[in-house]
């Protein structure tokens, strides 16, 4: 019986690629089966996941016809994945040996439907409530990645639950678990593991830190797909408001931080100012929320400032999250 299903898409991993391996294959918890989906590298790292495949069969091999990036990859894993949870690993992070053995302690032998752990659940600590995981995800209060968790496998399939395509769209890993969240009918079918047992790597070559993930087109569409599920959940209350205007804030200044350096200012400031002319979603929110919210450094609160008085139209009026 597999217990739990890691999916690791695999890319240019090069040096990190074996280390991250290596806290994988020597788990504590052995019912585990490494799924390596193998995204078109051309660094050699395909050579080294056949090399650990040959030494353990707990290593599966995928192979993408082309490159799919990482989000696409995780749901190729998942079709391939057998275990009663799936767990999700960078090719270049490292595990605490008894990481999966704490979490599957934790699943009640495999009842929950999610284990949280790392920073999240540190954040949220054991008494954590769904409506408080929800808005800690939603406004990014803290680490919002899907890999220190583990997810129940027939949850995701009985759901049709999926990891974006972050060809499209940013914050793939936020919106996976607000999309888990928001699926659960069984409110409290989680656990929660204050214990940091996933460690990631910042390598330099981070695909979170570019240009790419944070174009303006992606985040847009991030932050309006959010806004709709907090629009299902707006009975927790004022915070669900108050975490969704976080997160516009900060995905769209770090977008804008992007698409200065890459197309310069005056560029920049014209898909701002088109944003707040053609309306919608993201410009109800800008329009709404308070210059004083909560949680935004002073760079936040300027940019907020710029978003609110840039191109203003009189007649635009707030959709349903005002």
């Amino acid at each position: 019986m597999v217990k739990v299903s890691v999916i690791v898409p695999v890319y240019n991993a090069g040096e990190y690629l074996r280390p991250c391996l290596d806290t994988l294959v020597n788990q504590t918890l052995r019912e585990i089966e490494i799924i390596c989906v193998l995204d078109c590298p051309t660094d050699g790292s395909d050579k080294i996941v056949d090399e650990y495949a040959a030494l353990d069969n707990r290593v599966v091999v995928v192979r993408n016809e082309h490159n799919l990036n990482i989000g696409e990859s995780r749901n190729v894993g998942i079709r391939h994945a057998n275990g009663i949870y799936i767990g999700f690993s960078d090719h270049d992070d490292l595990h605490e040996l008894n990481m999966y053995q704490e979490l599957w302690n934790a699943s009640d032998e495999g009842k929950r439907d999610m284990v949280l752990s790392g920073p999240m659940a540190k954040y949220c600590n054991s008494n954590a409530s769904w409506s408080m995981l929800f808005c800690s995800f939603l406004g990014r209060r803290s680490t919002t990645h899907i890999t220190p968790h583990i997810y129940r496998r027939q949850f995701i399939e009985e759901k049709n639950l999926h990891v974006i395509d972050n060809n499209v769209c940013s914050i793939e890993d936020t919106l996976f678990n607000l999309s888990f969240l928001d699926a659960m009918v069984e409110k409290e079918n989680f656990m929660v593991v204050p214990s940091e047992f996933y460690h990631h790597r910042d390598s330099g070559s981070n695909t979170n830190l570019g240009y790419s993930h944070w174009a303006f087109n992606k985040v847009e569409y991030a932050v309006e797909l959010a806004a709709s599920m907090a629009e299902k959940n707006k009975m927790i209350g004022l915070d669900v408001h108050v975490a969704l205007y976080q997160l516009a804030v900060k995905c769209f200044y770090t977008s804008f931080l992007r698409e200065r350096k890459k197309n310069g200012l005056f560029h920049t400031l014209s898909l701002f100012r088109e944003l707040k002319r053609k309306g919608g979603t993201c410009a109800s929110l800008f329009s709404s929320m308070p210059i004083a919210l909560s949680g935004l450094s002073l760079p936040k609160r300027l940019f907020l400032l710029f978003l609110k008085t840039c191109g203003r139209n009189p007649d635009m009026k707030c959709g349903k999250m005002c």
